[in-house]
């Protein structure tokens, strides 16, 4: 076993790049997961015939072809972002590809049959291609009167890194771009938890031809899901009792996650829904209670303000009666007042237990690492508190 795990460490540090090795300008810039001022803004940028990268419409011709588009259709195109709320438009007379990136903002109401009739009315016929880490399908409350067959679902994980792998095939003399390319490619893989390249991938697989490893490596296999469940429920517990030193009484015992949800979610049972995690009492206001929630949800955990509306009801995070709070606590937040929250905000360093194989995840098996760990992450959430002042609030706004 010992020798198997050797060997596949030492395939990994020869598929580690410079650039992974060295700062990466895009995460020290910006978050990972900020689909508009890095994803859309940069895939915006190699999409546009006279970008900055200066190879016209190479980068743009691979990805209409990703989108199923014939670029025979796009003579004269031009590439917009934020074009009436559209992250990212591809046009070029009657026809237009519109892009919805999703990586972290919620799914609104009609919003994909808006862009839809935006375009029609503006004479074009749209392809509608909706961009997630994963390619999932939108549902209908954001598909409104679209059938699922009327868009087009890519993801992160699979097609974009593929678009950007066949761009840096084409810029390997060109090295400035060829590094940026490959600096912008690991900060997808940090999104998508893929950390494998196919030339790895392949690696790996001869070395479990040899000897008994395929043996050892299904023992590991075997016992996957157990050190899932049990990373994950150590990570909470720990945290619960951090949380517990400095706000003692605070956390909501009926909003708190359990060992039989974090079991349900990993073994996948139908019963298992991962919108769990630690709710924190901040205030009482109005018969509403201001917490803090720290959730695992469907992607990376996050953090941020919501309100229990009479104690239970979350809806009220979104109506007028906070949006003052809502706008005094934006700069310290990654998203803005939505239905269930009155923003949010990501760690600084991204633990993600459904994929559960990025290094600050794994880690966490290990008491070390998982001690420095939840003190940095709580040390991140006090800071959060502070800024967001809920008591300057009640303060100017008494019942």
């Amino acid at each position: 076993m010992k020798t198997l795990l050797q060997k596949v460490e030492d395939i990994s540090l020869r598929y580690t790049t410079p650039a992974e090795k060295g700062i990466n300008l895009f995460s020290l810039l910006r978050n990972h997961t900020d689909e508009v001022h890095l994803h859309s803004r940069f895939i915006a940028e190699l999409l546009k015939p006279d970008g900055s990268h200066g190879q016209g419409r190479l980068f743009l011709d691979k990805f209409i072809h990703l989108c199923e588009g014939e670029t025979i259709n796009y003579p004269a195109p031009k590439i917009k972002r934020e074009y009436r709320k559209i992250d990212i438009l591809i046009k070029s007379g009657s026809n237009a590809i519109v892009v919805e990136n999703k990586i972290w903002a919620p799914d609104q109401e009609r919003q994909l049959e808006r862009y839809h009739n935006t375009m029609i009315t503006e004479g074009a016929t749209p392809l509608l291609v909706y961009l997630t880490v994963d390619g999932r399908t939108p549902n209908a409350y954001t598909r409104g009167a679209l059938s699922e067959e009327a868009i087009k679902t890519i993801s992160y994980k699979e097609d974009i890194l593929n678009w950007i792998e066949k761009c840096k095939q084409e810029v390997t003399h060109l090295p400035y771009l060829h590094e940026t390319l490959q600096q912008y490619e690991n900060i997808i893989r940090k999104l998508t938890g893929t950390t494998m390249n196919d030339k790895e991938t392949d690696e790996v697989i001869e070395l479990l031809k040899q000897e008994d490893h395929i043996l050892n490596a299904a023992k590991i296999v075997e016992s996957w899901n157990k050190v899932k469940i049990k990373t994950e429920w150590n990570f909470w517990d720990e945290l619960c009792q951090r949380i517990e030193q400095d706000m003692p009484g605070s956390i909501l015992e009926p909003r708190k996650v359990t060992w039989e949800k974090v079991k349900d979610v990993v073994k996948k049972k139908k019963k298992g829904n991962p919108w769990y995690g630690i709710m924190v009492k901040l205030a009482d206001y109005d018969n509403d209670l201001i917490c803090l929630f720290i959730q695992r949800g469907i992607s990376d955990l996050y953090y941020g303000i919501t309100v229990l509306g009479n104690g239970e009801d979350r809806n009220s995070s979104g109506t007028t009666k906070y949006a003052t709070l809502a706008r005094s606590m934006s700069g310290s937040n990654d998203t803005q007042q939505e239905q269930r929250w009155l923003g949010k905000k990501m760690f600084s360093e991204p633990i993600n237990f459904k994929q559960f194989n990025n290094q600050s995840t794994l880690k966490l098996i290990q008491p070390e690492f998982r001690h420095s760990y939840v003190e940095k992450l709580w040390g991140e959430i006090k800071e959060y508190i502070e800024a967001c002042d809920v008591k300057s609030f009640l303060r100017d706004n008494p019942i």
